[in-house]
């Protein structure tokens, strides 16, 4: 499937996407990897979008000058942000900045 994800999006799915020992195939772990990689916002955007980090360790950026980016996710890696989004849901632990994630991989589920 693809997905439209803005900068945001982009930040929340990298903190929502395990890092530590992960236990699957090699396929899918090699997936993950991949799309963790594209997530990152390269140099040049954020110079582009004037991305700075905070003193605090806030991330922050010029909206107006910000453009969504298509990514392709497999559906291994769509299974696995699902099945993240939902253990969050189910034991309370899911965040304000996640809702737009759960919406958008969640309840347009196909």
């Amino acid at each position: 499937m693809e997905f439209d994800l803005g900068v945001l999006d982009r930040i929340a799915l990298l903190n929502l996407l395990p890092t530590e020992e992960v236990q699957s195939n090699f396929l899918t772990l090699k997936s993950l990897r991949v799309f963790r990689e594209e997530l990152v916002i390269s140099p040049e955007e954020a110079k582009k979008f004037g991305l700075v980090e905070l003193d605090n360790g806030r991330i922050q950026w010029n909206t107006a000058k910000e453009r969504p980016k298509r990514f392709l996710v497999d559906d291994s890696v769509l299974a696995v942000i699902r099945r993240r989004l939902k253990g969050l849901d189910e034991t309370g632990r899911l965040l304000e900045q996640q809702m737009p994630l759960y919406e958008r991989f969640l309840l347009t589920e196909a």
